[in-house]
């Protein structure tokens, strides 16, 4: 359980079973070493995880989940890094992952960044155009539930303030940008409110 698969995600899990094994189980050298990975882990020391799994004194069946752990945490630090920066200084990947220069290097090629010296530039990822389009449904969302809202609190106005919105739309579609003009609502909405 300290060293399964996807140990950054389950580090609550990872402490709860800590906190349950007998001394026994907590004084063996697997385990201590697995804990003390799954600890790094837990408070975000990445370069003391990775310094520990380059080092780690602990049976050949830990040893390969230590394998796959760095591996799991380093594919998610470079999707993290994917996510979060559009430019990296070469060292900096190097040791947010845990790499030398080189593996770093080969590591952003291969994940389609560009290196160029010392500077590896992140193109925009699909996740970020996801985040537009998530981003224009909740402003249609929005819309969406004030309508429901203002119905709720003044329902004489609901048609009006609707009919305002939807010209104030075609308006700025059109290039107009301005409120008012014949047909809008505008008017009838002041009327009302007054």
């Amino acid at each position: 359980m300290l060293m399964g698969p996807g140990p950054c995600d389950r580090s609550e899990a990872a402490r709860f079973v800590w906190r349950r094994a007998g001394d026994e189980v907590q004084a063996s050298r697997d385990t201590l070493a697995a804990w003390s990975l799954a600890r790094a882990l837990f408070i975000k020391d990445t370069a003391g995880f990775f310094r520990m799994a380059a080092k780690i004194d602990a049976s050949a069946a830990v040893r390969g989940m230590v394998k796959a752990a760095v591996g799991a945490v380093r594919a998610r630090l470079m999707r993290d890094v994917g996510e979060a920066f559009s430019t990296i200084a070469l060292d900096a990947l190097a040791t947010r992952t845990g790499l030398d220069a080189g593996s770093a290097t080969k590591a952003a090629v291969a994940a389609g960044w560009e290196v160029d010296g010392k500077v590896v530039r992140i193109p925009p990822s699909a996740a970020a155009a996801g985040a537009d389009a998530e981003a224009a449904m909740s402003l249609r969302s929005l819309h969406t539930l004030t309508s429901y809202v203002a119905s709720l609190e003044r329902p004489a106005l609901v048609g009006d303030a609707e009919s305002d919105v939807a010209a104030f739309v075609a308006a700025a579609a059109a290039g107009g940008g301005r409120r008012g003009g014949a047909g809008s609502g505008s008017a009838g909405a002041s009327a009302q409110m007054a």
